[in-house]
This record gives C-alpha cells, sequence and structure tokens, in this order.
C-alpha cells in the first residue's frame, strides 16, 4: 500500500474478504497513525446528490472527479450498487467516493468509459459489515484457497 506521500506498507494479513462482492480489508505492517476517513450512510444516498471520487486512473494518483448519484440499487453479479456519473476509468476503482459532507458512501470498482461516465460504487454499508467481523488470513492462505 503506498500512501499520498509515498510511503509503502506490507499488507501484513486481510482481516475479511469477500471475492463475489470485491471487498477485503487488509492489516497492513507496521502502519501507526494514519489518517482515518469518516464513514457515512449508504442507505441515504440519492439519485442527484453530489459526490465527489478520488482514484488513479492510468497511474494519475490521486486525481479527482465530480458527479451525482445517477441510480441506486442497481442489482448485478456483485450485489446492488450505487450508480455514479463521477469517472471512474482503469486504476480508480478502489478509491473511495464522498458525499458533500466529506463522509465516504462508497468504495468505486467499475466504470464504462464508452458509455457515457456511468460508474459503480460498493456501498459503505455494505463494508462497515466487513469492518466488524474477521476472517483473518495471510495472502499466502488465500492463493492457496484459491488454487484449489
Amino acid at each position: 500500500v503506498t500512501l499520498q506521500d509515498g510511503t509503502e506498507y506490507d499488507v501484513k494479513s486481510v482481516l475479511n474478504y469477500n471475492e463475489n462482492g470485491d471487498i477485503a480489508v487488509l492489516q497492513l505492517l507496521n502502519a501507526t497513525n494514519l489518517s482515518t476517513v469518516n464513514l457515512g450512510d449508504s442507505s441515504k444516498v440519492e439519485v442527484g446528490d453530489n459526490v465527489t471520487s478520488i482514484g488513479s486512473p492510468q497511474g494519475y494518483v490521486n486525481t479527482l472527479s465530480t458527479g451525482i448519484i445517477s441510480g441506486i440499487n442497481r442489482e448485478n453479479d456483485r450485489g446492488d450498487d450505487i450508480q455514479t456519473t463521477a469517472s471512474i476509468t482503469y486504476g480508480s476503482s478502489g478509491g473511495p467516493l464522498f458525499d458533500i459532507y466529506g463522509n465516504v458512501i462508497g468504495i468505486t470498482y467499475s466504470g464504462y468509459d464508452s458509455a457515457g461516465d456511468i460508474g459503480f460504487v460498493i456501498p459503505i454499508n455494505e463494508v462497515k459489515t466487513f469492518l466488524n467481523t474477521s476472517n483473518e488470513k495471510t495472502l499466502l492462505q488465500i492463493n492457496n484457497t484459491q488454487s484449489k
């Protein structure tokens, strides 16, 4: 994991994950005093709400884009997602989607450039359930499970 200031941390373990849901909670090795964000309530998101995303499209670190919520409860293979017009292109997935109050309301994961800025976001309330439980495994244990 590389922070904005260039500090790098190795992953100690995966505290919880859901491969189908595209969610993983990582524990970093020797990481202390890191900045935090406020988690919002994705159940309160409404179509038309202004949002901001941060990602690293094509390696351009900490790129900010804005948009609106263009759909909620968009059902697909991953789950029920938030749809946004904020740009989510290759390299931007895994970044936060913020509401106008600076609260994280979701985690970006997919976008369609050719379809006119349609991006998809994992609702933060879905992610919160993974923060409150643990199914800790090392990366090696996960790789061995997937190989079988």
